[in-house]
């Protein structure tokens, strides 16, 4: 798919032709800042008029990727890219092997009273395992529900 955004430190792509699935890959050298970037266009993509379905959105942070920047306190800079909310966006899966990316994300919606916004998160290892995800993720509210007992 061709990029909707690309910098040195991060690229932003629908995954899929329906537009069901935003990607956004981060590259060595992120720094704060660009993830600022990518996330607020990211965010005003979900956002756009034309924009009227649900989407998930991966975040691949890529092998090189996985450390944070050290240049701005941690706890205020994952704050600023958590407290948005995209009124279509389902699910937000992070590809990455630091665990303490999903500990400092619940940590920081706690200290910071964003509210439980981290249910809307998962982690992963693969691609993979975050395409399986969305899928049952988007089974699971086109199942009709039960019919009422009498």
């Amino acid at each position: 798919m061709d990029a909707l955004k690309e910098t040195q430190h991060y690229k932003i792509y629908w995954y899929d032709d329906e537009q069901t699935i935003l990607m956004g890959e981060a590259y060595t050298g992120w720094t704060w800042t660009s993830a600022n970037e990518g996330v607020a266009f990211i965010n005003a993509t979900l956002e756009e008029p034309s924009k009227t379905h649900d989407t998930y959105v991966i975040i691949h942070l890529t092998t090189d990727a996985q450390l944070m920047p050290r240049n701005q306190s941690t706890f205020m800079a994952l704050r600023n890219l958590i407290q948005e909310d995209p009124k279509h966006e389902q699910l937000t899966i992070y590809i990455t092997g630091a665990s303490v990316l999903n500990t400092l994300m619940k940590i920081v919606a706690q200290l910071y009273r964003i509210g439980d916004k981290t249910t809307n998160y998962r982690f992963v290892q693969s691609i993979d395992e975050a395409l399986r995800i969305v899928h049952e993720h988007k089974k699971s509210r086109s199942t009709p529900p039960p019919p009422p007992t009498k």
